[in-house]
């Protein structure tokens, strides 16, 4: 198979980006850059000239269980990787071996033709992989032997530059499930080890290698959310807030694949990814990437749709995206205004870069004081929620609204960050919540997709939204919800 021409990549890619937004964050982020803007170490590094090599290591579960039709569709998405600039290395398992949390030595009682007997299959398997992806367009590059050594901390790789070369030549490797001991005796391991081993070890940006994304084909598929219908996988996981939540819960086999992402997103940069998908879902069977969960996530940098879309509303998945992500926290109530577990001026900062105006935060402070009911943060101030309780003219009860949204601009985008907020707010107040936008507000799209009702004031420049359980669906509480948002005052300067 002829390689294409960059040009015919370039359209490739810009057919297959969902939206201009996303065209235009993908080819800034990884447009060749000007030669001499390259530094001297990159020019002068094996790794393709100065441009950074960017790798992408996947597991194939249980590959004996695949036909050769699936490998054939996996094949054809990992050949679509290489055209956008991932290269990447495939370590394809036999039946799961169960969770290690460090390599384990055999049974002292294994013989010598059972431990042969299972490197041979480790080697029918890369050979089989390997010969089902060539005829997808893949340039393979089968290793038969272990390239991985076994230390005090599990398998890594001594010499990276094998590995290296291969990829400048834009091969894949296809490594086996098996390490080199002390003695030079090869023996088969759980495959997690060696996905692990390589992550640690080849991942150098500084000398221009950066393993930015982990993808694990499981037939099992990602990671099951009890509150989403019909089996349906968690959309999105922020390892920060939710791992130990899921590690508590998650069946066994899911927990293995958790486990994985999450000890080798430590090791990587913040930036990178991991994609648990089914193999049939990984499959590029025609011309449309968009809905392709490997090909979508490198275009956009994103989940196949968003995790904060109304559960009831989103689509059935079998793919869960996960990152390292950040921390989430909440602090309840008035009495963090004064107590000093909150950084105001680091708040009224981050509203006015996420805004682009200057927030009055005096009176905002006078306006909280009485009202605030919670507020949320995410990272190091990269994100925050303020939410206050409101009454309505005519009623009792205090609503909770939405009072402000904001993230850094350094962190817009594929971070995820308003997304990690609003499941959080949703998640506390999910009987009602309430807010207000402007009505030529660009956010609107993003608040009508996670809103059950929307309302144009028939007074003030506001739209209304609102969202929560099935009590808010019905239009008996909109005229107390229009009060409000016509009722409070904006506080900016020079507003």
């Amino acid at each position: 198979m002829q390689k294409p021409s960059f040009l015919q990549d370039l359209i490739w890619i810009l057919k297959s980006v969902p939206n201009k937004r996303s065209t235009k964050g993908f080819l800034q982020k990884y447009a060749p850059v000007r030669f001499d803007n390259v530094s001297s170490k990159l020019i002068e590094n094996k790794l393709s000239y100065g441009l950074q090599k960017r790798v992408a290591i996947a597991k194939i579960a249980d590959v004996d269980s695949l036909n050769d039709e699936t490998l054939f569709g996996i094949g054809r998405s990992i050949y679509g990787l290489t055209r956008l600039g991932i290269h990447s290395i495939i370590v394809p398992t036999g039946p799961d071996l169960g969770i290690t949390a460090k390599f384990r030595l055999p049974e002292k009682e294994q013989s010598q033709w059972t431990m042969l007997s299972s490197l041979y299959s480790q080697q029918k398997r890369v050979m089989r992989v390997s010969d089902i992806l060539s005829k997808a367009g893949v340039l393979t590059k089968p290793v038969y032997s272990s390239i991985c050594q076994l230390g005090p901390d599990g398998a890594y790789l001594e010499n990276t530059d094998s590995v290296y070369r291969s990829l400048t030549s834009d091969c894949t490797p296809i490594i086996p499930s098996s390490v080199f001991m002390q003695n030079l005796k090869e023996i088969s391991i759980d495959g997690d080890e060696i996905i692990y081993g390589l992550a640690k070890c080849l991942h150098k940006p500084q000398d221009g290698c950066a393993v930015d994304r982990l993808i694990i084909l499981d037939k099992v598929g990602g990671m099951p959310c009890a509150q989403r219908p019909q089996g349906s996988s968690h959309v999105l996981i922020n390892l920060s807030q939710e791992y130990e939540g899921l590690r508590k819960s998650l069946p066994k086999h899911h927990m293995k694949n958790l486990f994985l992402a999450q000890r080798c997103l430590k090791v990587l940069s913040k930036e990178a990814s991991a994609i648990v998908t089914t193999p049939a879902e990984a499959m590029l069977t025609n011309s449309s990437m968009d809905r392709n969960p490997l090909i979508h996530n490198v275009l956009t940098e994103r989940s196949i749709f968003s995790c904060s879309l109304p559960r009831d509303r989103s689509p059935v998945t079998k793919t869960t995206l996960l990152r390292r992500g950040v921390a989430v926290y909440t602090y309840m109530g008035v009495d963090c205004i004064t107590d000093e577990s909150i950084s105001w001026e680091r708040v009224w900062m981050l509203i006015n870069d996420s805004f682009s105006r200057t927030l009055d935060m005096e009176a905002y402070l006078q306006r909280l004081k009485d009202s605030l009911a919670a507020i949320i943060i995410a990272g190091d101030y990269a994100g925050i929620a303020v939410v206050t309780y409101e009454k309505a003219q005519k009623g009792k009860e205090k609503i909770p609204y939405l009072d402000k949204l904001a993230v850094s601009k350094s962190a817009q985008g594929s971070a995820a960050i308003s997304d990690v907020l609003f499941n959080a707010m949703v998640e506390l107040y999910p009987k009602e919540l309430i807010w207000r936008s402007r009505l030529d507000n660009p956010v609107n799209k993003w608040y009508f997709e996670r809103s059950v009702g929307s309302l144009k004031s028939p007074k003030t420049p506001w739209r209304l939204f609102w969202t929560g359980d099935t009590q808010v669906k019905s239009l008996d509480h909109v005229g107390d919800y229009l009060s409000i948002i016509d009722r409070i005052q904006p506080t900016w300067l020079n507003d």
